[in-house]
């Protein structure tokens, strides 16, 4: 499990600078937020098919994920 991980760090942080040499860094930057959410919603639909625990996501959070949701958009249209 450790060396997959580590693969998966690496894969991603060629990537990330794959990334980086096409786009400016004040627009790729906030995509980062949507990591947030993607975690979110793993946390709470598909972790408890795999059998894990759900992730008991409050009426606030949700909100705040729309908030990030929001930003994100803003961002990449401007």
């Amino acid at each position: 499990n450790v060396l997959l991980g580590l693969i998966l760090y690496i894969f991603a942080s060629v990537l990330w600078l794959v990334v980086l040499s096409k786009a400016e860094v004040s627009y790729v930057y906030p995509l980062i937020a949507l990591g947030y959410i993607v975690t979110a919603v793993l946390a709470k639909f598909y972790f408890p098919m795999i059998g894990l625990p759900s992730e008991n996501i409050t009426t606030i959070r949700w909100f705040g994920i729309l908030i990030i949701l929001g930003g994100v958009l803003l961002v990449t249209r401007s």
